[in-house]
């Protein structure tokens, strides 16, 4: 879409009237006889605001019986999202249009993979479907969000294993240790977000940690954060949230985590621990030192493994998320 059809559409909408005639028709098909019991217009007045909206291309017209039935071109729209959301605000600080040109790029086309979507798109063109209709659209939510999320998750999946083989059990209630007070559950609530330990290892952890005489609080704060927050969250829903999203979500975890332990050591609950759990010796296991190599073949594992139980469930997920998307109204 080039600068003069955008500003045709931008003139299109400098009525409020028309501009809320587009916003029904987000809605889906409307009869002439809809708008007009909408707006207290005459008849003639509606005919010369649609007639603008369909000279400019944002809207579609065909007669049935003596009305006039309009619908949005969705084609057209999308290229005017497009043309708009390309537009970036850097100010007079170069430097910092710099950064925010590239943290858009990083989020639109590494992280969202928006070329991906385009390329899909041309390719269905190219096989007679349209992406805008229901079923194009449809088919090419299914396959871009599945290509998209299988490629973030196989790549999410071997760098955070690679990471995570650095901190085995024994190593982090070692650097745990070596704290105290609020900070000690900061450390704790930062180091479950690089840990492997999910929910159904609480029990095991939870016994280790506390006969090796961690506090009660600390050892919480690590067990809520590990299961809650992690790189490969991060990097998720920065991709299709956004950065502010995903960065929230993140704090409030770490919050969360630092919080829940902080209330439990406040609240001196370590006689609510089993007996046994107390009297229990700590065994300090030496951890295996990896090699490079081992380290590599370890977070291949992890991505082969984890495919293997995700996989299926991303196919139903964006199926699922297709027909919501194409074919189940907003509103």
């Amino acid at each position: 879409m080039n600068a003069i059809d955008v500003a045709l559409i931008c003139k299109a909408l400098g009525d409020a009237n028309r501009l809320e005639i587009v916003k029904m028709l987000s809605d889906g098909e409307k009869c002439g006889c809809k708008l007009l019991e909408r707006f207290e217009i005459t008849q003639p007045t509606l005919s010369h605001h649609m007639k603008i909206l369909v000279e400019c291309g944002l809207v579609n017209a065909r007669k049935e019986g003596k009305w006039q039935h309009y619908s949005l071109n969705c084609e057209t729209l999308t290229q005017f999202k497009e043309f708009i959301e390309g537009l970036t605000c850097c100010g007079s600080n170069n430097e910092g249009g710099g950064l925010l040109l590239m943290g858009k790029f990083i989020t639109d086309q590494i992280l969202g993979m928006k070329w991906l979507n385009t390329l899909i798109g041309n390719l269905l063109g190219t096989l007679g479907l349209d992406a805008t209709s229901r079923i194009g659209g449809s088919i090419q939510f299914f396959l871009y969000d599945v290509i998209k999320i299988t490629v973030l998750l196989c790549v999410l999946i071997y760098l955070i294993s690679y990471i995570q083989s650095y901190f085995p059990p024994e190593r982090s209630k070692k650097i745990m240790g070596r704290f105290h007070g609020i900070w000690a559950n900061c450390i704790a609530a930062l180091l479950g977000t690089v840990t492997p330990f999910c929910s159904c290892s609480s029990i095991p952890l939870f016994i280790g940690f506390t006969s090796a005489g961690l506090p009660l609080g600390v050892t919480f704060s690590f067990l809520i954060s590990s299961p809650m927050v992690d790189l490969g969250s991060l990097v998720l829903l920065m991709s299709i949230f956004g950065a502010k999203v995903a960065i929230l979500y993140v704090v409030l975890g770490l919050v969360i985590a630092v919080a829940g332990g902080t209330l439990i050591e406040k609240l001196h609950m370590e006689n609510q621990v089993e007996e046994f759990i107390r009297r229990a010796s700590a065994v300090d296991i030496a951890s295996p030192t990896l090699t490079q190599k081992e380290r590599l073949v370890y977070a291949k594992d992890q991505v082969a493994e984890t495919f293997k139980k995700v996989f299926p469930y991303i196919l139903i997920g964006v199926g699922i998320g297709a027909v919501i998307h194409n074919w189940i109204p907003e509103s």
